[in-house]
């Protein structure tokens, strides 16, 4: 599996670029902003996007997905807390007056699987930053949205936070087994082991 990191929008949030050989199918994951910038970088590598898949739903992490699917017709996917932040967000969040959401958003639950080509995914719902908010698990790397960060979590003082939520969640990340590569939504990826033993957050009694 391979994995390409661009740096989108005025948050300079991580946009991922996932696929398993090309030409092939691939997948966009947190699609934030500069869509042409996303869709160039498949077609020079021969890539057909058929996913793209949403870890929470704030503005930063999803308005290039309209065009996306406009341009390859690839279904979005995001928890079902946090559709109707995308395909009716009203002015939240700053988003522009132009905004028109995706025609085809698909919920998902705690556990849902996809697949393209070879690819597994699957959503593992961590609500705290937002009620929605899901880490996304393929093989041995994890997509932890702004649930996980390098040496950090993700506020819970924005719409749909919830603090009793997070450190339920961190709970949850804390205890789970194995170590896995995890790319962020904001900033450098880092490790699950290396978070597990250093970041504060994820040491009991889970305080925020």
């Amino acid at each position: 599996m391979q994995v390409e990191t661009m740096v989108v929008g005025h948050f300079s949030e991580n946009c991922y670029l996932v696929w398993d050989g090309a030409p092939g199918p691939a997948v966009v994951i947190d699609p934030g902003g500069q869509p042409e910038q996303i869709l160039e970088a498949l077609r020079q590598r021969e890539l057909t996007l058929t996913l793209i898949l949403i870890t929470h739903a704030h503005f930063d992490h999803f308005l290039g997905a309209p065009a996306l699917q406009r341009a390859t017709g690839a279904p979005v996917y995001v928890h079902r807390l946090d559709r109707d932040g995308i395909v009716a967000p009203g002015r939240r969040y700053g988003l522009p007056l132009s905004y028109r959401p995706p025609e085809d958003v698909r919920a998902v639950e705690d556990g849902t699987q996809l697949t393209a080509g070879t690819m597994t995914f699957t959503y593992r719902h961590t609500p705290g930053h937002a009620r929605g908010a899901c880490m996304i698990v393929c093989g041995d790397v994890i997509f932890s949205g702004d649930t996980l960060f390098a040496g950090d979590v993700g506020r819970v003082d924005l719409p749909g936070g919830d603090a009793e939520a997070m450190r339920s969640s961190l709970a949850k990340i804390a205890a789970w087994p194995g170590d896995a590569v995890v790319y962020p939504g904001h900033e450098e990826a880092t490790t699950l082991a290396r978070e597990k033993a250093n970041n504060p957050y994820l040491q009991p009694p889970f305080r925020l």
